[in-house]
């Protein structure tokens, strides 16, 4: 597995309408040698845009279709003129959630910016992890309550 041992990872949090725990998810922003790749955009909100806005981003990815973790692609996606990235069998689930065609496909071992792509079906049948420096981006496997 290849991972950026030095990228910076930067958390924000999303307000969500979905019934997960506290009313939120998490998109991620992290930096690395590659650029930046953009996970789970799942809106567009005041503190994701200026995140965003600071940097280039370069890839954009999910770690499943849920539309609290895609609600943003479309829009990221056309502003950032990123690589859209969807899990590979699954493009045209990603592509209905999102409204947007992704560019490439990933299967675990995939680099995708400075992340290491693992399969982890199981919430949702195209959930995959990401693999940082600095641990795993997981999407909806494990909640800070409730797991």
């Amino acid at each position: 597995m290849t991972v950026e041992a030095d990228a910076s990872v930067v958390r924000v949090p999303v307000p969500t309408e979905t019934t997960g725990p506290g009313g939120r998810t998490n998109a991620y922003l992290v930096d690395g040698a590659a650029g930046t790749v953009l996970v789970d955009p799942g809106a567009r909100t005041p503190a994701l845009e200026a995140a965003v806005g600071d940097r280039t981003v370069t890839d954009v990815a999910v770690t499943h279709a849920h539309p609290d973790h895609v609600g943003g692609v479309a829009a990221y996606a056309t502003e950032t003129d990123a690589t859209v990235w969807a899990r590979r069998g699954r493009e045209a689930r990603f592509e209905a959630a999102t409204g947007h065609t992704p560019d490439r496909t990933f299967v675990e071992g995939t680099t995708v910016g400075g992340l290491s792509v693992l399969d982890l079906p199981g919430h949702a049948p195209d959930h995959v992890a990401f693999a940082t420096g600095r641990g795993l981006l997981s999407g909806d496997l494990a909640f800070a309550s409730g797991s």
